[in-house]
């Protein structure tokens, strides 16, 4: 299995809060672009949730993460 990469990691510390694409985007300083296709591949994967169908999509983290997530989750926001 592949490692997850910085972006993903990225939006998954700042989907801790729920917010829309353009939200996650800005919180954990990714472009849109990069932000939007993840999102949409990590919604695929249930690491993200939508709380509300609507556009824009609000967007959270999903309750069920591995433990290396939140290892990795944790060393960010000691960084931050």
């Amino acid at each position: 299995m592949r490692p997850i990469g910085p972006i993903r990691k990225a939006l998954l510390a700042a989907a801790a809060q729920p917010g829309t694409v353009r939200d996650l985007a800005r919180r954990s300083q990714v472009g849109y672009g990069a932000a939007a296709y993840t999102a949409h591949r990590m919604v695929e994967a249930g690491e993200l949730k939508v709380l509300q169908e609507r556009r824009p999509a609000v967007l959270a983290a999903s309750e069920a993460r591995p433990d290396a997530v939140i290892d990795d989750m944790v060393l960010i926001f000691s960084r931050w």
